[in-house]
């Protein structure tokens, strides 16, 4: 669809994983993973949860390992500097250097509230009950609306 792009994602990809790799690899490499990151981040956003889950991905491998607490809890925190100082620098720069329109809602990037974070996650849970077992689509009839209701109550019963 947007082919014409391909290069820049994949450029924003690579610096992500480098940033993760140089993290990693290097006692003081977070320093440069910060920097890496917030390259990617100035080509696209969206790989800064890559970013995370390659550090999860590294981080779960290594207690898998059986390695010391203390080396994994020194590992997860250079990622954690990386992660924030990337973003906290990338968001600086863009406030600073680069005012966003109000297309969309962009403007208003960061200024939510704990209290609107709490409503959508609310309102998610909502819908998706919503959508299985109280208002449900008219292509789900009978024994298909009976299987729904069972895995919401199945669900409930395994968190509970």
């Amino acid at each position: 669809m947007f082919m014409f792009t391909t290069a820049e994602y994949d450029f924003a990809v690579l610096l992500a994983v480098l940033a993760v790799y140089f993290t990693l690899k290097y006692r003081f490499g977070f320093a440069g993973g910060c920097l890496l990151m917030v390259l990617s981040l100035a080509i696209y956003q969206s790989y800064f949860t890559m970013a995370a889950s390659l550090f999860l991905m590294a981080e779960i491998m290594l207690i898998l390992r059986g390695t010391d607490v203390r080396k994994a809890l020194i590992q997860a925190l250079h990622a954690f500097i990386t992660l924030a100082a990337g973003m906290a620098v990338y968001l600086v720069y863009t406030k600073t250097n680069y005012p966003l329109l109000d297309y969309r809602g962009i403007g208003s990037i960061g200024k939510t509230s704990v209290h609107d974070y709490i409503v959508s996650i609310a309102r998610a849970y909502h819908r998706i009950i919503q959508y299985f077992v109280t208002s449900v689509p008219s292509y789900i009839s009978g024994f298909e609306h009976v299987l729904n209701v069972f895995v919401v109550i199945l669900i409930v019963v395994m968190v509970v």
